[in-house]
């Protein structure tokens, strides 16, 4: 999806780099649909498409970004595509996802274009992946992604369960944009305790302050930015929860934010979109 240009390639340079592909800041530039492009092909190219379906599985089992968390609000198949296609068009996302078909145990989608060249097949396979994903979280069993061929507009994708699980089984959350057992463990840690210092969460995660920064830069993030990461998933949270959605006030404040100003701020720094975008862009679960 459009939305997360930035995070997206951020994690996918880092998973290419761990396989020995590419160069962790050689040639980098500015985060884009053409760039995640590039990175996509070569990682097709030289690991298969084995390695982009569990990149997109890995993020829609951990990630905490509130697009994937308003998906995972949703309560069946058909209304979280529709939730998807609805976060899409806020987006201003190029390509799309049309839903073609919705049985009990799979979905028929065509994954088209809106503006510019059509998406590539690495393109299709991240983002069908990560809604196969979305699905499992939310209590499909085994789902399995079949390409079923090219058609008017685009490709057309099948994603099928063995059945429906009564409970989700949503992963750890992670943060966005960052990796590492300490990045995930500061994060858990942080989610729980917005509060803790960089002295806190050491001695929790039994490293030195010193230590555990070091740490969290070489996996691309800081206690600082993960404690803003916290704030927008809970808040992200609370503009998802239900149709009795609070304020952005009120929101702003339970999250730690100055004002609702600043909440729109850092909202829209991280995430893309303002949050009264957002949650108006919502469908009721």
């Amino acid at each position: 999806m459009d939305f997360a240009y930035a995070p997206l390639v951020a994690e996918l340079e880092r998973r290419l780099a761990a396989q020995g592909v590419l160069a962790m800041g050689a040639g980098r530039v500015k985060a884009s649909a053409g760039h995640k492009r590039e990175l996509l092909a070569l990682a097709s190219r030289r690991l298969g498409r084995r390695f982009i379906a569990g990149f997109a599985r890995d993020l829609s089992r951990s990630t905490a970004h509130p697009f994937l968390q308003a998906l995972l609000a949703t309560r069946t198949p058909a209304r979280m595509l529709v939730q998807w296609q609805r976060l899409e068009v806020l987006a201003h996302a190029a390509n799309r996802v049309c839903t073609l078909e919705v049985h009990g145990d799979s979905v028929r989608l065509l994954r088209t274009t809106v503006a510019g060249a059509a998406p590539s097949v690495h393109e299709d396979v991240l983002v069908v992946e990560l809604l196969a994903g979305v699905l499992e979280a939310m209590g499909a069993v085994r789902a399995r992604v079949t390409n079923l061929g090219r058609a008017p507009g685009g490709r057309r994708w099948k994603v099928g369960w063995q059945a429906w699980a009564q409970t989700s089984r949503r992963g750890h959350l992670a943060p966005w944009g960052a990796s590492g057992d300490f990045a995930r463990a500061a994060f858990a840690l942080l989610l729980d305790d917005p509060a803790l210092s960089l002295r806190s969460l050491a001695r929790r995660l039994m490293v030195s302050p010193r230590t555990l920064q070091r740490r969290l830069h070489e996996a691309g993030t800081a206690t600082r930015l993960l404690t803003r990461t916290v704030r927008l998933v809970r808040a992200g949270d609370s503009l998802v929860s239900g149709p009795d959605r609070a304020s952005l006030t009120t929101v702003a404040q339970a999250c730690g934010f100055a004002d609702s100003a600043h909440f729109s701020r850092e909202f829209r720094a991280l995430i893309g979109v303002q949050p009264g975008q957002f949650a108006r862009a919502l469908t009721h679960r």
